[in-house]
Parts: structure tokens; sequence; C-alpha cells
């Protein structure tokens, strides 16, 4: 399990190099919330205890990335103005909360307990 979180994260810090190297990072700006988030994502997908059973593995790996990918969505609303970006992060927002809940059935249909909200 650790080996499929390093290469997410390594996975995630390849494509956004660039960018980031490119953008405002301070811990108070929006950007460095939203780094934050990746961050805590990351860390707590890294800390994440092997269970033996991959599929719930993958599944309950899902729900951070999904969580992070809302809260990163709440930041764009908080703090974008282009129309077509805030339309995008509602999109995001609602189809990551319902494949949370998607998830969260698949994983009490095997009998894992899904973490807390």
């Amino acid at each position: 399990m650790k080996m499929l979180a390093s290469a997410f994260a390594l996975g995630c810090l390849v494509l956004s190099g660039p960018v980031l190297a490119q953008t405002e990072t301070d811990a108070q700006s929006p950007m460095g919330h939203m780094m934050a988030v990746m961050d805590s994502a990351m860390t707590d997908m890294k800390s994440m205890e092997t269970s033996g059973n991959y599929d719930a593995d993958f599944l309950m790996m899902m729900i951070l990335h999904h969580q992070s990918a809302i809260e990163m969505a709440q930041l764009q609303l908080a703090n974008g103005t282009d129309p077509e970006a805030r339309a995008f992060a509602e999109k995001v927002i609602a189809a990551q909360t319902a494949e949370i809940a998607e998830i969260r059935e698949m994983l009490k249909k095997m009998g894992v307990e899904a973490p807390a909200n």
C-alpha cells in the first residue's frame, strides 16, 4: 500500500511541479492553501495502514483523494473569479461527493468500515 501511495504522490509532484514553481505558494495565499490540502492528502494516504485487502485499500485511498479534490474545488469557489472555473469546481464537488458515497457503499458491502467524514 505504501508503494501505491508513493507512486501516486510522485505522479502528483511530477505533474504539478512546473506549475507550482511559477506560482505563489505562501501558506496564507489561496495557492498555499491548495498546496496544504494536497500535502495533507498525501500525508494521510502515506500513513494509511495496509489492510491486506487491495480492493478496500484502493477505495479508502480514493476517499482521501476525492475529499482533497472537494477541498480544492471549495478553495476555487472561495477565491476564483472565472465563471467557467467556478462552474467546473461546482461539478467537481457534486461528482466527488457522489463518488465518495458510492465508495462508502462498496466498502460497506465488503464489511470494511470507511473513515469518518
